[in-house]
C-alpha cells in the first residue's frame, strides 16, 4: 500500500502539504499495528476496572477454537478472541504482540457513530433519523442535498460524491490523509438520489459526527468516552484526529484493544445493555441490524452476513449458518463478528491477510453450539 501512495503523491509537488507529508510516510503494510504513527491523537476515555472473565468452554468444542486459531494465526493475525455469552473462552495473540497493545480499528469506528446517534435520538437531542441533515447542518439545505436525512447517512445512501481512486485530492485521500474533514464534507455534491442507491462513503459517517457535536455542543471524543466507550468498561483508547485541535475520523482509526472490541459486540449481543445500565437504546440497536433499504447486507453503520454472494459475505462463501449474524467490518479484516441466535462472539484483529473467508470463523461457531443447549 505505501507504494501506491507514494506514486500518488509522486504525481504533485506541494511542499509542507499534510495530506502530501502524510501519503509519503504512510506504514503501509503494518498500518493497523504501528499505531504510533498516527499523530495527532486525542483520548477515547475508558472507566476500565477488570478484564472480561475468562472460563474454559462449555459449548464450543476445543478442537473447534484450535482449528479457528490456526486458520487466524496463518493469516497475518494479531489477536483472536471468541466469547460464549460474554465470557472470553477461547484468546490468541501473535508472539510479538501483547493483550493491551491496541490496533487501528479502521471502519469498525463506524459502529460506535450509529450506536451514538441512537443515544441522541433517545435524549432528545436529535428529533428522528427521518430528520433532514440540514436541520442541524444548514450549510446542506441551501441546494439539492436538502433531501439528504440522517437515515440515509446511517444506510450509507446519501447521494454524495465518493471518489476513492489512490491519487491526492480525491474524496478518500482527503478524508483518510487530510485535514478538515468537515470543510470537504459539506463541499461534497450530490451526485445520486438520496435513498436510491448504496454507496460506502466515509462522507456519511463524517456527517453524522458533525451532527452529534452541533446538537450535544460538546466535542466527538468526549460525546464517545461518556455515553458509549467509559460505560461498556473499556480500557483508555484514542482516535486519530485530522489535524491538531481538530475532529477525530469518526469513520475509522480508533485506537483499542481486541477485548474492548469484544465488549462492543457484548453490547450489541446484549441488546444495548452493559450488566443492568441500559446505554444504547434497544430498539435502535435492533434497528441498525435489520436490512437497509438501499442494501439488504448492511443495517446502519453494521454489516449483516445473512447470504451468501452478498455485498461483504461474497462467493464463494457458504451462506451464513446463522443468519442472525452482524459484523463490525474495518479494512484488512478487522472484524468483530456477533451471533446473537447462538450467543457467540468472535475478534480478529491484524494485517492485511492473502486470503480471507468471512463464512469461516462464525459458521464453524455456529455449526459447533446448533444442538447445544
Amino acid at each position: 500500500m505505501v507504494s501506491l501512495w507514494a506514486m500518488a503523491a509522486s504525481l504533485l509537488v506541494l511542499s509542507g502539504c499534510t495530506t502530501l507529508n502524510r501519503a509519503l510516510s504512510y506504514p503501509g503494510e503494518d498500518h493497523i499495528t504501528r499505531v504510533e504513527w498516527y499523530r495527532p491523537t486525542v483520548e477515547l476515555r475508558g472507566d476500565f476496572e477488570a478484564p472480561l472473565e475468562r472460563r474454559t468452554p462449555q459449548r464450543v468444542p476445543a478442537e473447534v477454537l484450535i482449528e479457528l486459531e490456526a486458520y487466524a494465526a496463518d493469516r497475518e493475525s494479531v489477536a483472536f478472541l471468541v466469547l460464549e455469552h460474554g465470557t472470553i473462552v477461547h484468546e490468541w495473540y501473535a508472539d510479538d504482540f501483547e493483550p493491551t497493545q491496541a490496533t487501528n480499528s479502521m471502519s469498525m469506528a463506524k459502529t460506535l457513530i450509529a450506536m451514538l446517534v441512537g443515544i441522541a435520538v433517545e435524549e432528545a437531542r436529535i428529533a428522528s433519523v427521518e430528520d433532514p441533515v440540514a436541520a442541524y447542518l444548514p450549510e446542506l439545505g441551501r441546494d439539492e442535498r436538502s433531501e439528504i436525512t440522517l437515515r440515509h447517512l446511517l444506510e450509507m445512501a446519501s447521494g454524495l460524491r465518493n471518489r476513492t481512486e489512490l491519487r491526492l485530492g480525491t474524496d478518500l485521500v482527503k478524508q483518510y490523509l487530510g485535514p478538515r474533514m468537515e470543510r470537504h464534507a459539506l463541499r461534497a455534491p450530490l451526485e445520486g438520489s438520496p435513498g436510491a442507491d448504496f454507496d460506502y462513503n466515509n462522507y456519511n459517517t463524517i456527517l453524522l459526527a458533525m451532527v452529534l457535536e452541533r446538537v450535544y455542543e460538546t466535542p466527538l471524543e468526549e460525546l464517545l468516552s461518556d455515553k458509549v466507550w467509559a460505560p461498556l468498561g473499556a480500557r483508555d483508547a484514542t482516535m486519530w484526529q485530522d489535524r491538531r485541535r481538530g475532529m477525530p475520523r469518526p469513520f475509522c482509526c480508533t485506537f483499542a484493544t481486541a477485548e474492548d472490541w469484544a465488549r462492543v459486540g457484548l453490547l450489541i449481543l446484549d441488546e444495548g445493555r452493559v450488566g443492568s445500565a441500559q446505554v444504547v437504546p434497544s430498539d435502535h440497536l435492533r434497528r441498525m441490524m435489520e436490512p437497509s433499504a438501499a442494501n439488504v447486507d448492511y443495517g446502519w453503520q453494521l454489516w449483516r452476513a445473512h447470504r451468501p454472494g452478498g455485498f461483504i459475505w461474497e462467493e464463494p462463501s457458504e451462506g451464513p449458518v446463522d443468519p442472525s449474524t452482524v459484523f463490525l467490518f474495518g479494512i484488512d479484516e478487522q472484524k468483530v463478528y456477533v451471533l446473537p441466535d447462538s450467543g457467540l462472539i468472535a475478534v480478529r484483529v491484524g494485517e492485511v491477510p492473502e486470503d480471507w473467508d468471512d463464512s469461516v470463523i462464525p459458521n464453524a461457531l455456529a455449526r459447533a453450539v446448533a444442538d447445544v443447549p
